[in-house]
């Protein structure tokens, strides 16, 4: 088994909200009710985020998308083996780990 660590930093959030909004609009429409119904549409999810994330300082969004990511580490990880089987890869993705430093 093999461990990969990945540091980012000055992440481009409005860039990774048009990324990820898709994904989240997918799992809350999933979910059904209000929320997945308000997401219909992932423009309007996309300048929600844009919205929520412009107003926290750098330390609260990293924070916060250490937290998305932990809650949606199952995502990921087939995220990230889809992603490689793409590329011919093929792998078992074991852990997903995000964590704020």
């Amino acid at each position: 088994m093999l461990e990969i660590r990945v540091l980012l930093s000055d992440v481009d959030y409005d860039t990774a909200c048009e990324k990820i909004a898709p994904l989240l609009a997918d799992i809350m429409q999933e979910k059904g009710g209000i929320v997945g119904a308000a997401v219909g549409k992932r423009e309007r999810l996309v300048a929600f985020l844009r919205r929520v994330l412009r107003k926290k300082n750098q330390v609260e969004r990293d924070r916060w998308v250490a937290e998305l990511a932990t809650k949606h580490r199952t995502v990921l990880m087939k995220k990230a083996a889809d992603l490689a089987a793409e590329q011919g890869v093929d792998v078992r993705v074991c852990d997903v780990a995000v964590r704020q430093l």
